[in-house]
């Protein structure tokens, strides 16, 4: 499956609120010692913010969660880095 955001807005802003509802956890890992780990977050974003289609399908799919991979990794002076993030059904 391929997806995308509807625009860069959408893609902010619920990003954003994938980070900030998982700030905890975020914290947690970064405070125990795993650095260099991955986080991957499922966030339900309550509302359309995308959509993909099936391999071979024309069938567009309403994408309605985010997932978000976290390096817990230093990058630029931040303590973890987006590696990726895209919308799912």
């Amino acid at each position: 499956m391929s997806s995308t955001f509807k625009n860069l807005n959408v893609a902010e802003s619920v990003i954003s609120r994938a980070i900030y509802y998982k700030r905890a956890n975020i914290k947690s890992l970064l405070g125990g010692g795993n650095r260099g780990g991955r986080l991957t977050i499922v966030y339900p974003a309550g509302q359309e913010i995308g959509y993909g289609f099936s391999r071979g399908s024309t069938q567009r799919i309403s994408m309605r969660s985010v997932r978000i991979v976290i390096e817990l990794k230093e990058y630029n002076g931040k303590p973890y880095y987006i590696l990726t993030a895209f919308p799912t059904p």
